[in-house]
């Protein structure tokens, strides 16, 4: 009998805390409703709200997510540089990087006048509004900082990219997993980079690497054996005379604009090719 007298008051114990603790708060709710429509500084960060709100852009997404298994072994798999798919995939994506780059650098910008904006604007209601409200000074102060230093607008300034790779053997025995995350400021860093990779390619000195390494062993036999491993100048061939020797040249010289296409590729003797130099000898002959 006393065991559950006991029991029975502590219930009406936590049955009142329940209770006093809703009243509590509901009183609160009141007092801060009641705030919200008279405080100078609150109608002030709402106003800030209103100017900001249409400078924020936003994303329609704020992650990729790009995943490789297209391996045909574990080396494959191993060589397989998830930096370097992050890197293709800027490098051919530009206008959707640049306009995603562009939004998040200009959200974080205005968030950071947005936040210089709300801490300056602060001031408290005025005293006379304050008594008036029949609300304590201490207390209608208090909730008013609290309520204008809370609900700031979040634009979006952040971006991620989640990269994974997988290879499972044919057997199904064992599998690989690789995964990392691009954050915003790392995806900023190899934008960086892919900048200035493009300004190099776009320099007369990468074309000029870029045209000569086109021309391959399997391209060098290809002009010799169409020019029958004859100079094209002279008229000197291999087949006659097996000491000439023999080069591939550009008819119009790679640095005078020219590049390693088939029909700018010719077969001349050394002797024809030095003294040729870079002059278009094409022209001269025709």
């Amino acid at each position: 009998m006393d065991s559950l007298f006991i029991i029975g008051i502590l219930l009406i114990g936590v049955i009142f805390i329940i209770i006093i603790s809703f009243l509590f708060s509901y009183r609160n709710k009141k007092i801060k409703k009641q705030i919200v429509k008279l405080s100078q500084a609150i109608k002030k960060k709402n106003q800030i709200d209103l100017n900001f709100q249409h400078k924020f852009k936003k994303l329609n997404n704020t992650e990729l997510v790009l995943y490789f298994n297209h391996f045909n072994g574990k080396r494959m798999y191993e060589n397989f540089s998830l930096y370097n798919a992050c890197y293709d995939y800027l490098y051919e994506n530009e206008t959707e990087i640049k306009s995603i780059i562009k939004i998040i650098k200009s959200n974080i910008n205005f968030k950071k006048e947005y936040e210089e904006e709300i801490d300056k604007s602060f001031v408290q209601t005025n005293l006379e509004i304050v008594l008036a409200s029949k609300i304590k000074v201490k207390k209608f102060y208090k909730y008013e900082k609290e309520i204008y230093f809370s609900n700031f607008i979040n634009p979006v300034i952040e971006f991620k990219i989640y990269l994974s790779k997988e290879y499972v053997t044919p057997a199904g025995r064992n599998s690989y997993k690789e995964a990392q995350i691009k954050t915003f400021y790392q995806i900023l860093e190899i934008w960086e980079t892919i900048k200035k990779d493009k300004i190099v390619k776009s320099s007369e000195e990468f074309r000029r690497k870029y045209e000569r390494s086109l021309v391959s062993d399997k391209v060098r036999v290809q002009i010799f054996n169409r020019d029958n491993l004859t100079c094209q100048v002279c008229g000197d061939s291999k087949k006659n005379n097996n000491s000439i020797v023999l080069h591939i040249d550009h008819k119009v010289p790679i640095a005078k604009g020219g590049d390693s296409n088939l029909s700018n590729l010719w077969t001349l003797c050394k002797r024809c090719n030095l003294g040729k130099s870079d002059l278009i000898l094409e022209n001269i002959i025709n």
